[in-house]
């Protein structure tokens, strides 16, 4: 049913960011996510069945999902591609559910570890799609109006929620890219030890596969001062850094600034320049705005050390994964991440 799908994507995809895309597969929009499932089941639409199914399918492949990138030869990238191509999938409910999410006692059903469900091919390379069942720690935002004789007192009142949550995992070997990437969700509340945690079972996961070694993540450091430095390159909206004086600096720009870019902003630039020497930046957030008809896609790069100094060459710091997030569709994740091969200076093939 179209109401199912809708809850899927109700469960991975920002109603902002899910709004023009099921008005384009024919859903009736309501307010919100609660009316327009209830105007789905009122009004009985013809919509997009195929096209409903891809947006789910496009969150699963590359919504929120932090990326490590592992350098791959042609002779290891189509070993791989065969290896995942006759992989044997095991029959289980969250295979036959797939795309659509697993209902709560389903759920409470599918172990921790990370399982195969799922094999996707497509123009941009092929993947193997696991998920599990996964515990997470997540802060979310409690309505005022649910709390009586608060909303005088306070501007946000916020709870942790401890829970079962299907997440996904990608095993990814593009076609034109030199690198195996593994990918793991990271929806918004998900604590730093889970990420780890759930990216730790997937690298652990592929090496079992035992098609080749991998190699450490490539280190993505360099990169950050590239986006810096080229301000045509997408719109900074955060920035750590250290100054010549000894000052650690956070800048970022308000959503509501509208196209305001931290590198060009006046506060940024007037203090920079007062400086002997060039500042040492090493956690950078860079978002792009894609517009497409009467729609418009925000994804976004963010790349983050923990300080500026590491066990890097020349005493940098090491980056060793990047956060992918905004994509609503295959093709922004792509877009971002061809940019992050530019900046991070990556090998790429031509087949």
């Amino acid at each position: 049913m179209i109401s199912d799908i809708l809850a899927s994507i109700r469960g991975r995809v920002s109603w902002t960011a899910a709004r023009p895309l099921m008005a384009n597969c024919g859903v009736p929009i309501g307010q919100g996510w609660d009316k327009t499932i209830d105007r789905v089941l009122n009004e009985s639409p013809t919509c997009d069945f195929e096209g409903l199914n891809q947006i789910l399918l496009d969150s699963i492949l590359c919504g929120n999902k932090y990326t490590r990138l592992h350098n791959l030869s042609v002779e290891t990238r189509q070993a791989w591609q065969e290896a995942i191509t006759e992989l044997s999938l095991p029959s289980t409910k969250a295979s036959e559910a797939f795309p659509k999410l697993l209902g709560a006692n389903d759920l409470s059903e599918l172990g921790t570890e990370l399982v195969p469900v799922y094999v996707h091919h497509n123009e941009d390379g092929l993947g193997l799609v696991l998920t599990a069942n996964y515990p997470m720690r997540r802060r979310e935002q409690i309505p005022l109006n649910s709390l009586d004789g608060l909303s005088d007192r306070f501007d946000e009142v916020h709870g942790v929620v401890i829970g079962p949550v299907q997440v996904f995992a990608v095993l990814w070997i593009p076609h034109h890219r030199d690198q195996l990437e593994l990918r793991v969700d990271y929806p918004k509340g998900m604590q730093q030890d889970d990420l780890l945690g759930l990216h730790g079972q997937l690298f652990t996961f592929a090496k079992s596969l035992g098609v080749s070694e991998i190699g450490s993540a490539i280190d993505l450091f360099p990169a950050v001062r590239r986006f810096y430095d080229d301000k045509n390159e997408g719109r900074v909206i955060e920035m750590n850094f250290v100054t010549t004086t000894g000052g650690q600096k956070n800048e970022k720009i308000l959503r509501r600034m509208g196209t305001v870019d931290q590198r060009s902003e006046t506060y940024h630039v007037g203090g920079s320049n007062a400086l002997s020497d060039d500042i040492k930046i090493y956690r950078i957030h860079v978002e792009w705005l894609i517009v497409e008809d009467s729609s418009r896609f925000l994804p976004s790069l963010f790349l983050s050390a923990a300080g500026p100094s590491g066990t890097g060459p020349g005493g940098n710091p090491k980056i060793t994964g990047a956060t992918i997030g905004g994509c609503s569709r295959a093709a922004e994740y792509e877009f971002v991440i061809d940019k992050l091969g530019q900046k991070a200076q990556l090998t790429s093939s031509d087949l």
